[in-house]
């Protein structure tokens, strides 16, 4: 059953996952908090898994016992190492609405560094229009964001599976949205616990006529 509900990238390190392993994933990606390897007894352990790594493995310099164990436990702790990830798979590329947003930077620093001063004043316009911030010669950055696809605030990890490419536009859109959503669900607790708390109060009264 575990399996089914792990993204392609988990699956090769299924095999010799476990609850312990899944929860420190996930609140790795939460803390973003390095965890050095554990002795135990005469041998070292994974910083993941806790599997027992071997001498060999151990001498060599290595602290996790599998390739698959390094890449999760360093998108988990690292937005740098993640955001690289997710740049080699995507090329800057927005998931949501198709924009190649290294492009687009790229052609911003051409016109910048040949002096077309006109071309550069005009795309910036446009992207200004569509959404696009903080653009100017001094300040211009990387157009694009990591997004979690499920949110590490929702249950989800900090994984190359549960990352992509959106464009600053677009990120933005979907974190209001969430939040938005996070916000009605925190007023529909509220009146829920304020309903449970005025009845509570009730029925604590009704011993005062007793």
């Amino acid at each position: 059953m575990l399996d089914d509900m792990l993204p392609p990238l988990l699956r090769m390190w299924s095999l010799h996952m476990n609850d312990i392993a899944l929860d420190r994933l996930k609140r790795l990606g939460r803390r973003r908090r390095y965890r050095l390897p554990v002795k135990v007894g005469h041998l070292m352990e994974c910083r993941l898994c806790d599997e027992p790594l071997s001498r060999r493995t151990w001498r060599a310099g290595r602290s996790w016992c599998s390739d698959a164990c390094h890449e999760l436990y360093w998108c988990a702790v690292s937005d740098a190492y993640l955001r690289a990830k997710v740049f080699r798979r995507d090329r800057g590329v927005c998931r949501s609405c198709g924009l190649d947003c290294n492009r687009v930077l790229n052609l911003l620093r051409h016109a910048l560094s040949s002096h077309l001063s006109q071309r550069f004043e005009a795309m910036v316009k446009v992207l200004t229009d569509n959404g696009f911030t903080g653009l100017t010669p001094g300040s211009l950055r990387c157009l694009w964001e990591a997004d979690h696809i499920v949110p590490l605030a929702e249950g989800g990890m900090a994984t190359l599976d549960n990352a992509q490419t959106l464009c600053r536009p677009c990120h933005r859109e979907k974190t209001s949205e969430q939040s938005g959503r996070r916000a009605r669900q925190g007023r529909l607790i509220g009146k829920k616990f304020r309903i449970q708390q005025r009845e509570r109060v009730a029925a604590l009264g009704s011993l005062l006529h007793w």
